[in-house]
């Protein structure tokens, strides 16, 4: 069975690819000896909407589909892992998870600033005696109603 893009599914890894080709690809190497990408590419990506894909338009994101998400995903990891990084912790894990079962008060909060560029999302996973395996990590946040 063939894999048919629709025309916005298209025109959306179009744009990754021409993004990638003109910002990303020719900083790579550099970027990499560095070891920190420019601060400026997340705005650049907000700008485009690709930190907002599969977040609804009412809650600051730029819609489209989980298809066009991966095929962005894909394009930004074939010039360096580390945007690809960005995009994929920052929505992947904060935005999308803060839109599925974050409370009104926190969409309005963090989303609009997410899928703009203008808050990035983080993930930490390590610990000494684990190291990345997050079955293994025993830190946790505890939700404190504060008094007084």
């Amino acid at each position: 069975m063939d894999l048919q893009l629709s025309a916005e599914q298209a025109a959306v890894r179009q744009l990754a690819a021409e993004f990638v080709d003109r910002e990303v690809v020719p900083h790579a190497a550099a970027w990499d000896r560095r070891e920190s990408v420019d601060p400026e590419i997340v705005d650049k990506l907000g700008r485009l909407g690709f930190l907002g894909l599969t977040i609804s338009e009412e809650d600051g994101g730029s819609g489209g589909d989980h298809l066009s998400y991966c095929l962005v995903l894909e394009e930004l990891g074939r010039g360096d892992s580390a945007v690809r990084g960005i995009v994929s912790v920052s929505l992947g894990l904060v935005a999308k998870a803060i839109a599925a079962y974050g409370s009104a008060a926190q969409r309005a909060e963090w989303l609009p600033r997410l899928c703009a560029g203008t808050a990035l999302g983080c993930f930490a996973l390590t610990e000494p005696d684990s190291g990345s395996d997050a079955a293994a990590l025993t830190t946790r946040a505890n939700a404190t109603a504060a008094t007084g």
